[in-house]
């Protein structure tokens, strides 16, 4: 069943009659660097009678060419710089503007993003759609959303960064003009201005119902002392508390500090755990300096942590070093944790994390290495989401239909990323799967939900 009467597959557009190709801007592009920020997904409508789905194929070259790519689907892609004069003439159409940093230090990922963008465009869009693409950072964010709105938007998608939604929606908001963000902060969602990305915390909480409905019922957290690990606590203690489970210690830490062994051994109750094993064996304890010095339990059976990357594997292998013992405590982490190279690290394996299923976007990174030879860094599907979203909405009844009402179906979405819905506040809830981290490949364990059906009834 379809959701909300939209549906979001990928390449299962329609080719319309008329080809637009890009502007030249929006062909080349440097490379992407592989960056993990926000995350997000979609769904759209039925093929109609006799459609053939279409794969989209790099513009340039003329068709009937052997070897060349078919024609690119119809849409069309502006890139303009805010308060500039544009670089082609604002044609008639369905106006959607796309809010992203294509210039400074983040051009290299907002391009990545507007790539992805384009795919959608010419998946989705039919003759009367245009996507109308903005820098944010040239002269910023409210200076390009203004410019958006003078050029006749109809929903802004982007920014990506929380730091600018509010300039970006307080230009928006008095032309009644909804938002949809590339940020996962839930804070800067609000009516009309909804948030696409994956908030870490709620990727949290559906591991943590994976951990209690395997048994587990104590938790532990090792957290930053900062806004993400504050957001985490509370998420534990709001999914432990729903879920008749206890958080017996939660212990934090500078995240700028360089030496977290202090922390650990608080967290893993270290010294009095080892008190009590020199109290029970002194030879022994004289004897033994690494793993296996101390006796008795931690206290809980699932461990939280707010971390990935360089900073996850610092940490990982001082666990069992102050007797954190993986065979006992089951980790549990954040979608960062989609990295096959976390598994090199021992101490991580067999770790849960909640993310989108990966396969769901197989077909998408593949076409993305199609048409620009290079992969797709994972934030890149908020985009084709949003965009295809935007494109299928646009043409839904054959009248634009960008409403809040329409937005915030409980139904919701399906897409690249799997399930989605936006609550009437803006924030967005996805239904994830739950990964193990192996060695060889990260293993779905608990698969999505298919639909928020069940929620709704």
């Amino acid at each position: 069943m379809l959701l909300a009467g939209l549906g979001l597959l990928v390449a299962t557009a329609c080719a319309p009659s008329r080809v637009s190709t890009p502007p030249p801007a929006a062909q080349a592009r440097p490379p992407a660097p592989q960056e993990t920020a926000p995350l997000g997904t979609i769904t759209l409508p039925p093929l109609p009678p006799g459609a053939q789905p279409s794969a989209p194929s790099v513009a340039g070259a003329p068709p009937g060419i052997p070897g060349a790519p078919p024609p690119v689907p119809s849409g069309e892609v502006v890139v303009g710089i805010p308060l500039e004069p544009p670089t082609v003439t604002i044609r008639a159409g369905t106006h959607v503007a796309i809010l992203l940093p294509l210039s400074g230090r983040d051009a290299a990922v907002g391009r990545a993003l507007l790539d992805a963008a384009e795919l959608a465009v010419f998946d989705f869009g039919d003759d009367h759609f245009v996507l109308d693409a903005y820098d944010t950072e040239s002269k910023g964010a409210g200076a390009a959303a203004q410019q958006a709105l003078t050029d006749g938007a109809q929903l802004i998608l982007g920014p990506l960064f929380a730091r600018s939604v509010g300039e970006v929606a307080g230009a928006a908001r008095p032309r009644n003009v909804n938002v949809v963000s590339f940020s996962n902060d839930r804070t800067v969602a609000a009516p009309g201005v909804f948030v696409m990305g994956l908030p870490p915390s709620d990727a949290v909480a559906r591991a943590v119902a994976y951990a209690r409905s395997k048994g587990v019922m104590r938790f532990g957290a090792l957290l930053p002392s900062d806004t993400l690990g504050n957001r985490i606590a509370g998420t534990l203690e709001a999914a432990a508390a729903k879920l008749d489970a206890e958080v017996v210690r939660v212990e934090y830490y500078d995240p700028g500090a360089t030496d977290l062994s202090g922390p650990i051994k608080r967290v893993a109750e270290f010294e009095r755990r080892r008190a009590a094993f020199v109290a029970q064996s002194p030879a022994a304890a004289q004897k033994r300096t690494g793993r296996g010095q101390t006796t008795g339990e931690t206290g809980f059976e699932a461990l939280v942590l707010g971390e990935g990357g360089q900073r996850l594997r610092t940490i990982a292998p001082l666990l069992p070093f102050y007797d954190i013992d993986p065979a006992q405590v089951h980790l549990i982490g954040t979608p960062a944790w989609e990295d096959q190279s976390l598994a090199t690290e021992p101490a991580l394996v067999g770790s849960w994390f909640a993310a989108p299923d990966p396969a769901g976007r197989a077909e998408f990174d593949r076409k993305y290495r199609e048409a620009y030879g290079r992969s797709a860094p994972r934030i890149a599907t908020l985009a084709y989401d949003a965009t295809g979203l935007a494109a299928v909405l646009a043409r839904h009844g054959g009248t634009p239909d960008f409403s809040a009402t329409t937005l915030s179906s409980p139904s919701g979405f399906a897409g690249i990323d799997g399930i989605f819905r936006f609550a009437p506040d803006g924030v967005v809830e996805r239904g994830l799967a739950v990964l193990q981290l192996d060695r060889r490949t990260i293993q779905v364990i608990s698969p999505a939900p298919t639909t928020f059906e069940a929620a709704v009834q």
